[in-house]
């Protein structure tokens, strides 16, 4: 008799989380859509189960269109997570070349500037809770997240009529 010891390592993707609905200036790309982990997009149900057929990221949106990310861990695909997304029409946008928020990642203090003023300043979990929420009113200020355990939380900016959201990894 003849005995061998296999070892099974079981990969289990990285959950995907975020907002199932959101909205977008027209123009706006796959890009843009804020999820907790980097993904591949699919524009059917079908295509992202088996998974194949992927479309670009550049890929603009369609309003009222449902797109499907899939991570990928060692080759191990995540569950489907769907995302609907409605567009509007939009001139309040943000310059993103006078924009920035940094050091991203953090450990504690993120610094938000912009040639406009900001007046106010929201942090959401990957569950879409608010977390923190602070009004600035001046071309920079710092958002303190000292407070909040290690994990990706999305900054909502606005500006006036604009607003813009970023996603900020705290460590």
């Amino acid at each position: 008799m003849h005995t061998e010891t296999l070892n099974l390592t079981i990969n289990q993707a990285t959950a995907i989380t975020g907002a199932s609905d959101q909205s977008f200036v027209e123009g706006s790309t796959l890009n843009d859509i804020v999820l907790s982990t980097n993904v591949t997009w699919y524009a059917s149900l079908a295509d992202a189960l088996v998974p194949q057929n992927p479309i670009a990221a550049t890929t603009v949106l369609t309003d009222g269109a449902t797109y499907y990310a899939v991570s990928l861990t060692e080759n191990c695909p995540s569950e489907p997570f769907a995302v609907t997304v409605s567009t509007f029409l939009g001139t309040n946008s943000f310059d993103d070349a006078l924009f920035s928020v940094y050091p991203n990642p953090t450990f504690d203090v993120v610094t938000v500037r912009y040639a406009k003023a900001i007046e106010h300043v929201s942090v959401h979990n990957v569950l879409g809770q608010s977390v923190l929420s602070d009004n600035i009113d001046a071309n920079q200020g710092q958002v303190d997240l000292s407070h909040l355990t290690a994990g990706t939380y999305f900054v909502k900016i606005t500006s006036g009529e604009a607003s813009k959201t970023v996603k900020v990894i705290k460590k």
